[in-house]
């Protein structure tokens, strides 16, 4: 029997050794065996220290395109990454603790702009950064904390899990084509009145998953692009800038998303002014359908939206082309309740089927509404 013992416990050892093996090539340069191990049997790099990835100026240097053979990413609880990652095929990047295990950018405002802060004359999508500039506006999305590559499969999922992601430079997670999978994860930004950085939350492509999650950040929370964007748990702070769902800036298609229990909560705005509305059209057509299942949103009666001058804050704003068409339509046994001191502004249409009728109010209120709490956190 003792010797059964000694075998299986050498076995152990043994497998534990070869599990644990030399970081794998690819691995950012300053990560290395005293903050972070690989486990080659699950192909699991976990990082156990704080590390950070690179200063205010480091612009490439501060992202690192994960390698194809790692497949987790394991930030253990009370580790901090200042940095980015770019993925280039599907995995896994997750959390030890949800408050604890954090993706950390910086606390410079309107980063992407250089020192200075401002956009200088010549920056754009064409001609690229000028001046100090560090990033143009259609480059932002890879800047951020988590994005993923724009030609990379899109055949699985993406999956972020139980971390906090801290003032990323800009954007916090993004993908074009591919699933996204969110949950248990806060994205926050702690820069006040941030309205430089495009400190948007998620963004993902079609099939993209959002669940159990706080957005409080200084632009938009949620995009709703690509189709089937599903969304359930989820609390939102609406500050000043952006809209917790943006519906488009610039053309998007038909598509369909789906609301659970989504809790929108007021946050900071001076005098109760908002640049967005809960769910607003920047531009382009689009022409989605949102099935909602259980929401709250409820606006203060003073409240305001900066547009053409000020003018009360309505529930939808649609700036884009008047062939745009947003349908808010109630699911089966749904607990609404919504309100704002307008229903819409815009050249946009906007129509919601509720009760059986047709018509957008800026004041909904039924089924049992004291069950919405988002993401009970």
């Amino acid at each position: 029997m003792k010797l059964k013992l000694i075998t299986i416990t050498t076995f152990l050892i043994s497998l534990s050794q070869t599990a644990l093996a030399a970081l794998p090539s690819g691995v950012h340069s300053n990560l290395n065996d005293n903050n972070a191990s690989w486990n080659a049997s699950s192909k699991t790099l976990t990082i156990s220290q704080s590390v950070s990835f690179g200063g205010d100026s480091n612009v490439e240097g501060f992202y690192w395109t994960v390698p194809t053979n790692i497949k987790t990413i394991h930030i253990n609880g009370g580790v901090t990454v200042t940095g980015g990652f770019r993925l280039l095929e599907p995995m896994t990047i997750k959390g030890g603790n949800r408050a604890t295990s954090k993706i950390f950018g910086t606390d410079t405002k309107a980063w992407a702009r250089g020192a200075d802060g401002v956009e200088d004359s010549g920056t754009s999508c064409d001609n690229g950064p000028q001046g100090d500039d560090r990033v143009d506006d259609c480059d932002k999305w890879k800047y951020g904390a988590i994005s993923v590559e724009y030609n990379a499969p899109a055949s699985a999922q993406y999956k972020i899990q139980n971390l906090t992601i801290e003032n990323a430079r800009t954007y916090a997670i993004t993908a074009f084509n591919q699933a996204l999978n969110v949950d248990r994860v806060n994205i926050i930004n702690t820069r006040s009145n941030d309205y430089q950085s495009n400190s948007d939350g998620i963004g993902g492509g079609p099939n993209t998953r959002i669940t159990n999650t706080k957005i409080d950040t200084w632009d938009d929370a949620i995009k709703l692009y690509r189709n089937n964007t599903f969304v359930q748990n989820v609390t939102i702070i609406h500050n000043a800038n952006g809209a917790p769902f943006q519906l488009g800036w610039g053309d998007k298609p038909n598509t369909t998303h789906n609301l659970h229990n989504v809790l929108v909560q007021s946050g900071v705005a001076t005098n109760n002014e908002f640049n967005l509305a809960l769910f607003s059209n920047s531009g382009g057509k689009v022409l989605p359908t949102v099935n909602i299942s259980s929401i709250k949103a409820e606006y203060p009666t003073n409240a305001k939206l900066r547009y053409n001058g000020l003018v009360n804050l309505p529930l939808v704003v649609m700036k884009g082309s008047s062939d745009s068409k947003l349908l808010l339509k109630e699911t089966s046994n749904a607990s609404i309740k919504l309100s704002a001191p307008a229903a819409k502004q815009g050249n946009g249409n906007a129509h919601a089927y509720m009760q059986g009728v047709w018509r957008l109010k800026n004041y909904f209120n039924f089924g049992n509404t004291s069950t919405i709490n988002g993401c009970g956190c």
